[in-house]
């Protein structure tokens, strides 16, 4: 997640010509659509949790096709967070990042376990034949095209460049918006809730939230605020450095992954 998925799932690989694409809509149904059409080549994209539910995730397709060759996308530690935090507080779930990520607290969103990257590596070396293809998100930030041609020569695809769209799809709050969701926030409940009965009920108390949300999220616009960070950049700066050596090992497996295939 939060590594240009929703972008490369919409925009690009529906357009990859010379493979059959099956998306996250149709993951649930992947044995019965390859059974279907074996003489095909497929590409396959879903995001895995964190932690042990995405590892079982991994093994569990693995089991299937073993020799499929896995393409991870990764994004820093502490731009990853201060991504999903901005996401979990637009959706009312959290108001501080402490509940996000916080070593010292054992009850936030994520643990630091979930974001050992190379773990995830590990595991996937450990249930595919192949080694993991290895690509960063910041790449695709900097210059997308490059990173979607990238990934067609990874697979073999072929695609009309004037069909893919370079915009994101989804592109974020602000910082100035989000604080000021943020401080609506410590007065009012926002939070997406599941359905409930009567239907009615529940459609009204969605649309009167929805309404706050966007409300409070475009008239900070207006509103006399300042420009601090909503992430700090000490704070940031703290993680990297606690996974320091768990990323310099993703990129050190990228590298020799580059020069394998350079050789090859």
């Amino acid at each position: 997640m939060r590594t240009g998925t929703t972008y490369l799932q919409s925009s690009v690989f529906p357009f990859f010509e010379g493979l059959e694409y099956i998306g996250k809509d149709q993951y649930a149904n992947r044995l019965q659509i390859v059974a279907a059409k074996r003489e095909k080549r497929f590409l396959v994209s879903y995001e895995v949790y964190q932690g042990d539910r995405g590892a079982e995730e991994i093994r569990n397709f693995a089991r299937a096709w073993p020799e499929a060759r896995p393409i991870l996308v990764l994004r820093k530690q502490g731009d990853w967070l201060r991504s999903e935090y901005k996401r979990l507080l637009k959706n009312g779930v959290v108001r501080q990042f402490s509940e996000v990520w916080d070593p010292s607290n054992a009850d936030a969103v994520y643990q630091p376990s979930d974001l050992c990257l190379a773990d995830r590596i590990a595991c996937l070396e450990k249930s595919f034949t192949s080694k993991p293809i290895i690509l960063f998100y910041e790449d695709l930030r900097q210059d997308g095209l490059a990173f979607v041609q990238e990934l067609a020569r990874i697979t073999g695809a072929a695609f009309p460049e004037e069909t893919v769209g370079l915009a994101p799809k989804h592109v974020s709050y602000s910082d100035r918006e989000l604080r000021a969701f943020r401080a609506v926030t410590k007065f009012i409940t926002l939070r997406r809730r599941a359905a409930f009965k009567p239907v009615v009920a529940f459609q009204v108390q969605r649309l009167f939230r929805d309404f706050v949300r966007y409300l409070v999220l475009y008239g900070s616009r207006i509103l006399p605020m300042g420009e601090a960070p909503l992430v700090p950049e000490e704070t940031l700066g703290a993680i990297d450095r606690y996974y320091r050596m768990d990323w310099e090992h993703c990129c050190r497996e990228a590298s020799n992954e580059g020069r394998a295939q350079s050789r090859g």
